[in-house]
């Protein structure tokens, strides 16, 4: 234990898949469920994420059983109205897992790395804090993170004052970057058929 804080480990980890927005820039579809190379974005994260967390929830508001037969233990929408992103996906999963830490992942994000739970948790063990997240490529990827679920209860107030932006609540949370050098395309994001399509002939 250290700070008062289990160290993150498959055990006491949940993964989050983050898979309840709008997809507008990708026509609306669930973007989860959106093939790539042949295997549906959101299967190919879960079957990547297995092997390092204990349960995987996925923050759906729509086709819940889908996920579920993509390998998901757990399916849940979002409480807070509105669409308020990643931080309601958050406060969601929070009432069905009892995880100690979650293991956050967008559903865009095909090729995440296999051992992101490994390389956040020797940087915890090196920085211990509530909240790390993954600096790739000179840019922030606050939807990849380590967050202990001590800062859960902060998320409602948060946003019933009227913020929303999930890098201003890690800021506010005292969040550890955790720079991430290695090169390939793990972090790489599909937010188009364009860019589905340049990273599918990229890889």
């Amino acid at each position: 234990m250290i700070d008062g804080f289990n160290a993150p480990e498959k055990g006491n980890t949940a993964g989050v898949l983050l898979a309840g927005g709008r997809a507008t820039r990708m026509g609306g579809v669930n973007k989860g469920l959106v093939l790539f190379s042949g295997e549906p974005m959101a299967g190919r994260i879960i079957r990547r994420l297995r092997p390092q967390v204990g349960t995987i929830v996925a923050s759906v508001n729509r086709d819940a059983e889908a996920y579920i037969e993509l390998g998901a233990d757990l399916a849940v929408p979002d409480r807070l109205t509105g669409f308020p992103g990643p931080l309601a996906a958050l406060d969601a999963a929070g009432t069905v897992t009892k995880a100690e830490w979650l293991l956050t992942v967008p559903c865009d994000v095909p090729l995440i790395p296999e051992n992101l739970l490994e390389r956040l948790s020797s940087a915890f063990a090196q920085s211990p804090a509530p909240a790390l997240t993954v600096r790739a490529d000179g840019r922030d990827q606050n939807t990849i993170a380590l967050i202990h679920r001590s800062l859960l209860p902060t998320i409602r107030p948060f946003i019933e004052r009227g913020d929303r932006k999930l890098g201003l609540w890690f800021e506010e949370n005292k969040r550890i970057r955790v720079e991430w050098s290695d090169p390939g395309f793990g972090f790489v994001n599909v937010n188009s058929p364009e860019e589905l399509q340049s990273l599918e002939k990229a890889v």
